[in-house]
């Protein structure tokens, strides 16, 4: 069932609460500016196609950035980048790996969960991720947008953005 955008949302995972709301609602800086790139890029269109976004304007937040390619119509998705920072945040560099191979069950649940919205929708997410876990993150908040890539109606592909404040990640 799709995510009704226009209100917050809370979905209870094995190990988070997420919060869904639309992207451009983000109110974290970098989220904003993130997702006005992607707005910009794709004009009047539903989403832009992912060579209509100069890579040289998210050179800043290349760390903080996933982009995933929507397998079976959104059945998996294979992490086709994953910044360093995410990959601290997880314990696990999934670069080029499915999600359902993912080892963390939280962390394939709530992200499938997320991008099966996007694919499906074709519109981009504001998800805010409240913790409830010690391990890696501890009971902190993680947020980050989700916004689809493609040439048609249906996306292709997933480019995201997640922010983590210094103190959220361990050393």
């Amino acid at each position: 069932m799709p995510l009704y955008l226009g209100h917050v949302e809370t979905h209870q995972t094995v190990n988070r609460t997420v919060h869904y709301a639309k992207a451009e609602d983000a109110s974290h800086p970098e989220l904003a500016a993130f997702y006005a790139v992607w707005n910009a890029a794709r004009g009047a269109r539903p989403m832009p196609e992912r060579a209509d976004i100069d890579i040289r304007s998210l050179r800043k937040h290349l760390r903080r950035m996933q982009l995933y390619d929507i397998v079976d119509n959104g059945q998996d998705f294979r992490f086709r980048v994953s910044g360093s920072d995410v990959f601290v945040a997880n314990g696990i560099d999934m670069t080029g790996k499915l999600l359902s191979d993912h080892p963390n069950a939280g962390v394939r649940e709530r992200l499938s969960h997320v991008l099966q919205q996007v694919t499906l929708t074709g519109q981009p997410i504001h998800a805010r991720f409240e913790s409830l876990e010690a391990f890696p993150v501890q009971n902190k908040t993680v947020e980050s947008v989700y916004l689809p890539l493609g040439g048609g109606r249906r996306p292709t592909q997933i480019v995201g953005l997640t922010v983590f404040r210094r103190d959220q990640i361990r050393p």
